[in-house]
Order: C-alpha cells, then structure tokens, then sequence
C-alpha cells in the first residue's frame, strides 16, 4: 500500500491548534484524540469549541478523548466541560488508567486523517489528511489505551 494524501509539518503550538481544527472540520464519523492534558493545545477557545458542537451536533461526530491528566480539563476549560454536558452521548473524556502508556500525542480522524506529536510536551509534529495507512498504527494505539479504561470525567462529579 502506497502512502496517499497531504502531510505537513507542525513546528508551532499554533501550527498545532491549525491542525486540530482542520481535522475536527474533517471529520465525519469519529475523532479520537490521546493527549497529555490539552493545555497547550487551544481547547480552551470559544472556536474550537464551537467547530466541536458543529461536529457533534450536525454531523453526529463521536469525540473520545483519553488523558494523562485530568486537573487542566477538571479546572480550566470550562466550554468542554459545557459540550460535555449537551453532548455527553456523543464526548467521552478519560484520564488514562496507565498514565504511562500515553507515549505520544496523537489524533486520528474517521480513520483516514491524523496529527501525531512524538513528545507529550513538544509542539513538533505531523498531521496527514486523506492516509488510512499512515493513520492505522495510530488508531490501533488509541484503541489499546482506550479498552485499557480509565476514570470518565463527569462534569456533574465536580460541581460543574
């Protein structure tokens, strides 16, 4: 199998933040996303937040997202915290039940589309649009973590 579609660089965390918006703008069926904690990576923006609901509520899309650490969502990012309350059948947010295995970073869209960062805490990486090849390791990374459970994080647990 030949590796099809576009890459591109990412050196910026702003390159970064382009890149999840691009791919949330992409997806169609499911976004799955393993991070540290989304601190560094602008979910914290009334944008992002608003391509999300888009996402969720025209397209049916199903956000799972697995974390290192809960605290930054748990303290800060108030608007996941509301999209997980409108959309809480379609979001899923986990904190990892082996922080360890959370290696990378990495997103992969509808199974064809991805961004991945080697370095939890580094901004450099690539996306890819349009690469079901390219893409596959990574789902099957998302996919090990994710059957590995973890604790949910119910905004209601916490007074939000």
């Amino acid at each position: 199998m030949t590796n099809t579609g576009e890459t591109v660089t990412l050196l910026t965390w702003r390159d970064v933040d382009r890149a999840f918006d691009r791919l949330i703008d992409l997806a169609e069926t499911t976004i799955d996303v393993a991070e540290r904690d989304l601190a560094l990576t602008g979910w914290e923006g009334k944008e992002r937040s608003a391509r999300l609901e888009q996402a969720m509520g025209e397209r049916n899309v199903r956000i799972r997202i697995v974390l290192v650490d809960l605290t930054h969502v748990e303290r800060h990012l108030a608007r996941l915290t509301h999209l997980l309350r409108s959309h809480g059948t379609l979001l899923t947010v986990l904190e990892a039940a082996r922080p360890s295995d959370v290696s990378q970073a990495c997103t992969v869209v509808d199974g064809r589309h991805g961004l991945v960062r080697p370095d939890l805490v580094r901004s450099t990486g690539r996306l890819w649009v349009s690469n079901p090849y390219k893409s596959r390791p990574y789902r099957e990374f998302f996919e090990h973590i994710w059957e590995l459970g973890g604790r949910r994080f119910f905004p209601e647990a916490h007074g939000l």
